[in-house]
């Protein structure tokens, strides 16, 4: 079986989440996609608890049957790094094939993650992108097996007349693809976990940026009114 990997802090879970891992996999044609709720990201403390953002990717999680979530993180050391999640999870899974679906700025700062090359040893890489952009460097939508991670990377607007954006972050160049990756565009979905928060605390309406359950959940608990 071949297994999507979405993690995040998920804080909270909204529907850019659930788009891009439902589009990814059955765009790819994988098996599941199982949601990882981070412990803690490295860097930063999510404002709800660890128990809370857990029960709202339960809830989110019913939007598609191919979801599922993994909550595997909680139980390894804090902070929680990718590469000691995929060797967690390989090792109770030596069965299963991964995928690890990132968005483009997290591909992008792929060298500067700790142990990358390591990630890249266990899963191979879908890449997330939207509508009226690319990433040159990854020409094509497939990098094969042992393909180099693009050191002039840049994720460019090539229509709309937007500027192009980040570069790589500093770090290692010679990364290598050994499993390969992936290329996808999905539909554009412009929402933040950090604008639901900011609704929440100004009681502006969320109901079209998040699960009707999760929003009922933030309501009953009372959830980033502070």
């Amino acid at each position: 079986m071949n297994i999507g990997l979405l993690g995040g802090s998920f804080d909270p879970v909204h529907l850019g989440h659930l788009l891009v891992a439902i589009e990814a996999g059955y765009r790819l044609g994988l098996d599941r996609v199982w949601l990882l709720p981070a412990r803690e990201s490295p860097g930063k403390a999510p404002p709800a608890a660890a128990h809370h953002r857990l029960a709202m990717l339960e809830i989110a999680a019913q939007a598609d049957p191919i979801l599922e979530v993994c909550a595997l993180e909680f139980e390894l050391p804090a902070p929680s790094y990718t590469y000691r999640t995929l060797e967690a999870l390989q090792a109770r899974h030596p069965e299963l094939r991964f995928s690890l679906i990132l968005g483009m700025d997290a591909l992008l700062g792929l060298p500067g993650w700790r142990d990358a090359q390591r990630v890249l040893e266990l899963a191979h890489v879908v890449g997330v992108t939207r509508p009226g952009f690319a990433a040159s460097g990854i020409s094509e939508r497939i990098v094969k097996p042992g393909g180099l991670y693009p050191g002039a990377l840049r994720y460019n607007a090539y229509h709309d007349g937007l500027p192009p954006g980040p570069t790589p972050s500093s770090g290692p160049r010679e990364l290598r693809f050994e499993r390969g990756a992936s290329l996808i565009t999905v539909p554009a979905f412009e929402v933040s976990s950090r604008e639901v928060r900011r609704r929440v605390k100004a009681s502006e309406p969320i109901t079209h940026l998040v699960p009707r359950g999760v929003a009922d959940y933030l309501s009953t608990h009372q959830l980033y009114r502070s």
